[in-house]
Parts: C-alpha cells; sequence; structure tokens
C-alpha cells in the first residue's frame, strides 16, 4: 500500500490498473483501495496548500505568506 500511495503523490499521472491490482493483490478490496486513495489524495491537497500559504514554518524560518498581506 506505502508503494501505491508514493507513487500516487509523486507521480500520480503514471498510475495503472496494475497499481489498483497490485493492491488487489494483496486483500484490499475497492473500497478500501477507494479509501486510500482519498486519504492520500487530501493529504497531498492540504500538504501542497499549506506549502503554498508557507503555514506551519518554524519562527526561525519563513514567515506565512499570510501574514504579510495588509488587511481588506
Amino acid at each position: 500500500m506505502l508503494d501505491f500511495v508514493v507513487k500516487m503523490t509523486k507521480h500520480a499521472y503514471k498510475m495503472t490498473e496494475r497499481d489498483v491490482q497490485a493492491l488487489r493483490g494483496v486483500g484490499f478490496d475497492d473500497r478500501a483501495i477507494l479509501q486510500i486513495v482519498m486519504i492520500a489524495g487530501w493529504f497531498n491537497y492540504a500538504n501542497r496548500v499549506a506549502d503554498a500559504l508557507g503555514l506551519g514554518k518554524s519562527a526561525a524560518g519563513s514567515a506565512s505568506i499570510l501574514r504579510d498581506t495588509p488587511p481588506t
């Protein structure tokens, strides 16, 4: 499962039916595979948004870009 998620995270465009079949081959059913994809996809999305906004940076690191935005 972890190999599947790493490939999905780094090279989603390279995913094939063979990748899904590999999960089925070790006992995951379609519902579990859907859950794997949705959870990994959510974390990938959330991490990209956080990275783009500079969220979670340490005090010594870059400040959040939101702090530099003047109030509207």
